[in-house]
């Protein structure tokens, strides 16, 4: 089955052979000058690189102290920080899946972690991004699509895939076989659960060869690393001491050295792309951006002053508090986002595909939840702000949360009454305030109810919705 292709023409996405073959004529005219500019112009190449579970405060400059991260504190400084960026959803499949298609988790076609892809009908970013000819590229973790479904990376606009496409396969550093495109490729010495070949080392080896081919014409490469979530399929987040590396002899539990260890090891992963586009003289042509999935995990027994990704937040990965949401995202292109700056107004994932559409000059879908933040990326005013952002959870607990303005309002599962919270006030959600403000809980119940589309799918038809309503 081809690659979809998908063009927007006249308010309608084309998609498919058709829009293959019209798009051949509109994608010559960008070429030699229609609506875009050229490559050469302020066109970027785009960069996405995603972390597993990493919370801000993971980060050197979101305030860890513990160890370095120099690579990534230098992305802040040579560019923009957004310091109210928050995931897709505090559970990964629904969070990637916000980040691929503009929609939050109450719209987005995969709303809970198991047995979900994406259909034919959804558009991705990258293949809004192929509308303007770049080539699409992910590496990592994919997560919305295996094998044979519409859901796989080559149906939904990349043209070159490496890694895991299945949950359980991401949960391993070291595992017998990843994924080559559409085929099986095995990883020598890892058989067995031999711990021989890092498959996060494997992903950056098959991004630096992505760049190096593609350095003639635009690209979108995905590194969607699976650092630094852990080793969970073998019941441990333990490392062999090679890779804990100058964390062996810290006062901290095994999982602490080696989130410590994998925090670094992502540090040093955006140094060697860095470095990369640096060689490949396309660095100012090049727009970086790292961020995560969801915010930090945090387990019971871990000590938050070892490992402070969710410091100062409630919560963490799996959870609606900001310490499951709130997430690193910082930006760096040379030369056109000004050194340096700090944007302050709240983000999702699910602004990066209207944001990147804008940067390249690509019409977005119509539908999206997402806003583009490109003026404030570029160092203007950011006048189209959000009225709310909105989250849903599905599985064991159901749960909702809505932040507009300073306010936000969790509903931590359905036996939960709506709990109330001034975030800037109280970052760390700790005092309740709905009793005290039940015209606030009231409105933004009735911005929940309209934000979420029914829940499953099926109960569109007779207007119930597992979520809570008010």
């Amino acid at each position: 089955m081809m690659a979809c292709f998908q063009l927007k023409l006249s308010g309608r996405w084309l998609r498919g052979p058709v829009a293959a073959v019209f798009g051949l004529f509109v994608c010559a005219e960008l070429q030699v000058g229609g609506a875009n500019p050229t490559r050469r112009g302020r066109i970027p190449n785009v960069v996405v690189v995603l972390a597993a579970e990493l919370g801000a405060g993971d980060l050197g400059c979101g305030g860890q102290t513990n160890f370095a991260t120099p690579n990534l504190d230098r992305l802040a400084r040579e560019g923009i920080r957004f310091t109210e960026a928050y995931s897709g959803s505090p559970h990964e499949a629904p969070s990637r899946c916000a980040f691929m298609t503009g929609k939050h988790s109450g719209r987005g076609r995969i709303r809970g972690e198991h047995s979900q892809v994406l259909l034919p009908e959804d558009v991705t970013l990258a293949e809004v991004l192929r509308v303007g000819r770049y080539t699409c590229g992910v590496m990592g973790h994919w997560g919305l699509g295996g094998k044979e479904t519409s859901g796989h990376p080559l149906r939904q606009g990349f043209v070159d895939f490496f890694g895991t496409l299945s949950e359980r396969e991401s949960m391993e550093y070291y595992p017998e076989r990843l994924w080559r495109n559409e085929w099986e490729f095995s990883l020598k010495g890892n058989e067995n659960h031999a711990r021989v070949n890092f498959a996060p080392d494997r992903f950056l080896d098959a991004s630096q060869q992505f760049l190096r081919i593609n350095t003639d014409q635009p690209f979108f490469l995905y590194l969607a690393t699976t650092l630094p979530r852990g080793n969970r399929t073998l019941g441990t987040h333990e490392l062999p001491p090679a890779e804990i590396g100058p964390f062996q002899h810290k006062p901290w539990t095994a999982r602490e050295k080696a989130k410590a260890a994998m925090v670094t090891r992502i540090d040093e992963t955006i140094g060697v792309l860095i470095t990369t586009l640096q060689q490949l003289r396309i660095d100012d042509q090049t727009l970086v951006i790292f961020s995560s999935v969801t915010g930090s995990a945090v387990a019971q027994g871990m000590d938050p002053a070892a490992q402070p990704g969710s410091i100062p937040f409630r919560g963490g990965r799996g959870g609606l508090y900001e310490g499951g949401i709130r997430i690193p995202f910082i930006a760096r292109w040379p030369g056109t986002i000004p050194a340096a700056q700090l944007y302050t107004g709240a983000i999702a994932a699910w602004d990066l595909l209207p944001t990147l559409a804008e940067v390249t000059g690509i019409e977005p879908p119509a539908g999206l939840d997402g806003i583009s933040f490109a003026p404030a990326l570029l160092g203007k005013p950011q006048t189209r702000t959000h009225d709310y952002l909105y989250w849903e959870t599905h599985g064991v607990w159901s749960g909702q949360a809505i932040r507009s303005g300073d306010w936000k309002l969790v509903i931590p599962d359905a036996s939960h009454p709506p709990e109330l919270y001034r975030l800037a006030a109280d970052p760390g959600e700790t005092h309740d305030l709905a009793s005290a403000n039940p015209s606030q809980v009231k409105l933004l119940r009735d911005k929940m109810f309209k934000a979420a589309d029914p829940w499953p799918p099926s109960a569109a038809a007779s207007g119930k919705s597992e979520v809570s309503q008010p």
